[in-house]
């Protein structure tokens, strides 16, 4: 394994949170990046000891690694901060390890998807990979309810691309409503929320452009006829019915799938 200069763990913490767990975390995440063959460009750890406020689990801890441009992060809660810090080096290890995989995966059998596969996303710029269908034959036909979990920009463009999408869904924590996060086509990120905010709830690491407008309320059929019309692979938009975000996307055999919050 070629060796690697990496820059020191940015550790944060917030709360009563004790020197030995800021070094015990220190070994931790560094026996993790011991096991990453490729420079990493940055790394920071959150430790967060919510025991004043008396709730389950108070004990935080948060990882984002930027492992040559490829951001992955954990987020993990236990009852112990120590516990917290071993469940979290334990998850960055299962990814680093799913990563691994992904790229031999890649070059044993290559990126497309199976006509009409559910991804979470895949739709970057790909059209010629739809299948032509006319638009009075296209249906929808996937219906994917899942839980999203609050987060921040960077922690959704790092699951998005921990997961090799090229949209997510998720619940965004400074405006406490659903939010779309997807590539844009400059190299960065583009986000647009359903509820739009003045302010970031912390700072934001990565190249994103947030879209100052909120998304439509319409219904599931207006967010179908104004995806047919603008001719691109998704369409983010307001549920009238529910008020949650949704999306409606292109598949790959044709017809259009939607992504709705549980």
């Amino acid at each position: 394994m070629t060796e690697h200069t990496n820059p020191p763990v940015e550790v944060v913490r917030k709360g009563d949170v004790a020197d030995a767990a800021v070094e015990y975390a220190l070994k931790r995440i560094d026996a993790v990046m011991s096991q990453i063959g490729a420079p990493i460009l940055f790394s920071r750890v959150r430790l967060t000891d919510e025991g004043g406020a008396q709730r389950e689990r108070p004990a935080l801890a948060q990882a984002t690694l930027d492992i040559n441009g490829e951001l992955l992060r954990g987020h993990v809660a236990a009852d112990t901060m120590t516990e917290a810090i071993d469940l979290l080096a334990d998850r960055l290890r299962d990814q680093i390890q799913h990563r691994a995989e992904r790229r031999r995966a890649r070059r044993a059998t290559g990126r497309v998807a199976q006509a009409g596969e559910w991804r979470h996303g895949d739709v970057r710029d790909e059209r010629s990979l739809f299948a032509e269908r006319p638009v009075d034959e296209r249906e929808v036909v996937g219906r994917k309810s899942f839980a999203i979990d609050p987060a921040t920009p960077d922690e959704a463009a790092a699951d998005m691309e921990q997961l090799d999408y090229d949209f997510w869904l998720f619940h965004d924590l400074a405006s406490d409503a659903e939010a779309l996060i997807e590539h844009d086509p400059a190299g960065g990120y583009r986000l647009q929320r359903a509820r739009p905010v003045d302010a970031e709830a912390g700072p934001v690491a990565i190249d994103v452009a947030v879209l100052p407008q909120a998304p439509p309320t319409v219904s599931l059929d207006e967010a179908v006829r104004q995806l047919e019309a603008s001719g691109q692979p998704l369409v983010f938009f307001v549920d009238a019915d529910s008020g949650r975000g949704n999306v409606v996307y292109r598949r790959y055999d044709g017809h259009y799938g939607v992504l709705t919050p549980a």
